[in-house]
């Protein structure tokens, strides 16, 4: 690609497709300005000066000669980007016989929601338990989110993953935590219930009645057997 800019003035700004910024000053020239794609040397002459800079690549330089004064730079943005879901806590604990997964963001920035995976082992299933869409899509606000796993059994042990899920279709893992089902230590007696209605409160009473009679008639039976003989 090539740019030829005549230079007239004091002070002169040259953009060039490798997000370069050059100012040049002083003196009346013609420059040819080459930039390589693939980066590499470019040596530039003509009148009462000679210089040499470098393009497609990051540079820094200044360079004089004859009438004027050329410097150039490329400024290079951090790839260190902010988060756009920024995680404040993610945790599985036992609620019953269920497990509670709850999780809260500090802020949510293109955010989609999150999908949440869970395993019997450490290694990551291939299709996610659950979607639960974003509650502050596009905000800087955090929010909190919970969810109830009823389909767990007793004495096992679960590791749950949460992945968040941008609006370009990026994604980011976070996890797992784990947690183990306790088994039930108390014994359920279940109650013995009957039906029929007055059916049934007739029969309970005349059961009731019938045991008094038994009890009635065995005492009176050891009594008559301890009256002295005549």
């Amino acid at each position: 690609m090539k740019h030829i800019i005549p230079l007239l003035a004091a002070l002169a700004l040259l953009l060039i497709p490798a997000a370069g910024v050059h100012a040049q000053s002083g003196g009346t020239f013609q420059l040819d300005w080459f930039t390589a794609d693939g980066g590499g040397a470019i040596g530039l002459s003509g009148g009462t000066f000679d210089l040499g800079s470098t393009a497609g690549q990051p540079d820094a330089a200044a360079a004089a000669g004859g009438n004027f004064t050329l410097q150039g730079g490329f400024w290079n943005p951090s790839s260190a980007a902010p988060l756009a879901v920024t995680l404040a806590s993610f945790t599985a604990t036992t609620d019953g016989q269920q497990v509670l997964v709850s999780w809260e963001t500090v802020s949510e920035l293109d955010n989609a929601g999150f999908n949440l995976y869970r395993s019997e082992t450490p290694d990551l299933p291939d299709d996610p338990l659950a979607f639960v869409p974003s509650q502050s899509p596009g905000s800087s606000q955090g929010h909190v989110y919970t969810y109830r796993d009823g389909d767990v059994e007793p004495g096992l042990t679960y590791w749950y993953w949460l992945q968040d899920i941008l609006l370009s279709g990026v994604t980011t893992l976070h996890g797992p935590v784990s947690v183990t089902v306790a088994a039930p230590t108390a014994v359920r007696v279940a109650s013995l219930t009957t039906g029929g209605g007055a059916d049934s409160v007739i029969w309970l009473i005349l059961a009731a009645v019938g045991l008094i009679l038994s009890g009635w008639l065995a005492i009176t039976a050891v009594r008559g057997q301890r009256r002295p003989q005549a």
